[in-house]
């Protein structure tokens, strides 16, 4: 049995996307195989609650706001979050109290937004080993995304690099760090944080039911229907899709956002055979469509919704970007285009459109693709190993 303290700033029932989920997988399925399981995360009081059987310590935020808030704040707002993000001497002495407390075998440290930089040293000096799991860019970017003014940063900004400033000499004191994908582990590590550190790639498991639906409506013979679903936002590339889309294609939209921004979209959408959806449930929306898009302009760590689309045997037409084609097998479950060249994302749209057969094999690849990424005991033993790994290590200065 190993004792493993989960250290996020954000835990169940707060949770504000994919990452914290697959946290509180990894969480109880660990606890669940015979190790003791603590997490430590912010609140908005000081608790010590029970989150299905695992004992969560809660600590109150201590920045001008907690971030787990829906209102969004402004520009000055979150710069002066982001610097007193750095170190937090509240959270500081609660962590060092709670390690005193449980002296975990393993401390593996997930989003630590809201949380400071100085757990990494004060882990290192109560003995315990530990991983920094990174879920997204927020050690190189505040904003995780390393996206800004419409495009992805090819070069880090002077804002960034200032609010970063003593990440890489404090990240010494971390003995693993795990990627969600390989890209995001090679971005990070771009900036030379984690430079002594045992470096794995550990991609997500997710939990996705492919249930049976009926179709709300009979297709026309020979027609497709393109599908986009997520979080309607800029980096997530939907306003340059309805911008490119040939206006012969149907395209169905799923997802919410910004009601300006939505607006925006409309318009783009004028003249277009474009639905808007709104929030649906994934089951539904995968039987709607015959080739998922994924036009992200940013990054993306790893891909929930290639992975879902492959689940759902639907090919994939989606940008090479992030971790998108470490999901997305060009030739096998779909195709990639670069999103500075519109000629390439139209090609692969012809390519599925014209040819059944290059359709169907697609489709049917995807569940051996995706099988990968659905797989618990496959997620839940790669971070065994690596738990066993570490404590094998002597101690490293």
């Amino acid at each position: 049995m190993v004792k493993i303290a989960i250290v996020s700033g954000l835990y169940a029932p707060y949770m504000r996307g994919g990452a914290e989920r697959t946290i509180q997988r990894l969480a109880s399925g660990m606890q669940q195989r015979g190790h003791e399981v603590r997490v430590f995360t912010t609140g908005p009081i000081d608790t010590i609650e029970d989150v299905n059987g695992i004992s969560v310590s809660r600590v109150r935020f201590s920045n001008i706001y907690w971030h787990f808030r829906i209102e969004f704040p402004s520009k000055l707002a979150r710069l002066v979050w982001y610097f007193r993000d750095r170190s937090i001497p509240p959270i500081n002495r609660k962590f060092d109290g709670f390690l005193k407390d449980y002296a975990p075998d393993i401390v593996s440290f997930h989003n630590v937004a809201g949380l400071g930089k100085d757990i990494w040293k004060i882990a290192k000096m109560n003995g315990a080993k530990s991983i920094q799991v990174l879920h997204d860019l927020y050690l190189v970017c505040p904003n995780s995304s390393k996206f800004k003014n419409g495009k992805t940063c090819e070069i880090r900004c002077k804002s960034c690099a200032l609010l970063r400033y003593g990440y890489k000499e404090d990240s010494r004191y971390v003995d693993a760090v795990v990627g969600i994908s390989k890209s995001t582990l090679d971005e990070v590590s771009r900036y030379a944080l984690f430079p002594h550190s045992e470096k794995r790639v550990i991609n997500n498991a997710q939990q996705i039911t492919v249930d049976k639906y009926t179709r709300s409506y009979e297709k026309r013979a020979a027609e497709l229907t393109l599908g986009f679903i997520g979080s309607l936002t800029r980096p997530k590339g939907i306003l340059w899709l309805l911008e490119n889309l040939p206006s012969d294609l149907k395209l169905l939209v799923a997802g919410a956002g910004d009601p300006e921004f939505v607006d925006e979209l409309r318009r783009a959408a004028s003249g277009k055979r474009v639905e808007f959806l709104g929030e649906v449930r994934s089951a539904k929306f995968y039987n709607l469509v015959d080739i998922v898009i994924i036009p992200s302009l940013w990054n993306e760590p790893l891909g929930g919704v290639a992975i879902e689309a492959a689940a759902y045997s639907k090919p994939v037409v989606a940008s090479r970007r992030g971790g998108l084609p470490e999901v997305v097998q060009h030739g096998k479950n779909g195709l990639l285009f670069d999103p500075d060249s519109v000629g390439e994302f139209l090609s692969a749209l012809e390519t599925l459109k014209s040819d059944d057969s290059v359709r169907s094999l697609m489709s049917s690849n995807g569940p051996e693709v995706a099988r990968h990424f659905l797989s618990m005991s496959r997620f839940l033993d790669e971070y065994e190993d690596l738990y066993a790994t570490l404590m094998r290590f002597d101690d490293r200065s």
